[in-house]
């Protein structure tokens, strides 16, 4: 008797499934198929980054040695290319290392607007972005004293890891502005820092000796 229903049991579970089967087979297509075109994206979308990025580092390797041999428009463009396709730490480093092309090219105008790209992405960390402000400033030919100090501002106005080196070049804009007095100031009181390495103490000390009475 139980094996009779059972078999009544097991087949209303059959017509039940059929029945869901034909109500939801469409449904059930369009949902495999989803994940199937998602996952092969998802696939696809990761191959394709991993070869951009190792695309990319053999351009950044590459610029490197076409810099080393003197041939800095084949290093620009490939550099350029890495400026717009590639990660955050490798546009980083693109963009110092155009900064430099331009440098060693005397365009200063250039020179300052791949500064400027590292200074005000919101996506680079701080310290690039003050390295950045320092380079600026300090290879700069065309910017007055008075522009150099106020672009320095970000670095001495806030702790960071370069605001004993950026007061450093401050003292010497200060001095070369005819600005003794500040600067004597100044650089007395970056003296008696306890942080400062023995390198830095040392060109503090010429510096001193230079602009003495």
């Amino acid at each position: 008797m139980a094996d009779i229903f059972d078999e009544v049991t097991e087949e209303l579970r059959q017509d039940q499934l059929k029945n869901l089967w034909k109500k939801y087979n469409k449904f059930i297509f369009i949902v495999i198929t989803f994940v199937i075109l998602f996952i092969g994206a998802f696939k696809f979308f990761e191959y394709r980054n991993n070869k951009i990025a190792i695309e990319n580092v053999n351009l950044f390797l590459n610029s490197l040695d076409d810099v080393k041999n003197k041939k800095l428009k084949e290093a620009e463009l490939k550099l350029l290319k890495i400026k717009s396709q590639g990660d955050t730490g490798l546009i980083t480093l693109s963009l110092f290392a155009l900064a430099d092309i331009s440098k060693k090219r005397e365009d200063e105008k250039k020179m300052q607007e791949f500064y400027d790209l590292i200074i005000n992405n919101d996506e680079i960390d701080t310290f690039y972005k003050n390295l950045a402000i320092f380079y600026s400033t300090k290879n700069s030919t065309e910017l007055s004293l008075s522009d150099k100090i106020k672009k320095l501002e970000p670095i001495l106005t806030s702790p960071n890891e370069l605001q004993s080196i950026g007061s450093e070049l401050e003292i010497l804009y200060l001095f070369n502005e005819q600005k003794k007095v500040l600067a004597t100031r100044k650089l007395e009181n970056l003296m008696k820092q306890k942080n400062l390495n023995i390198n830095q103490r040392n060109r503090l000390d010429i510096i001193k000796e230079i602009y003495k009475d």
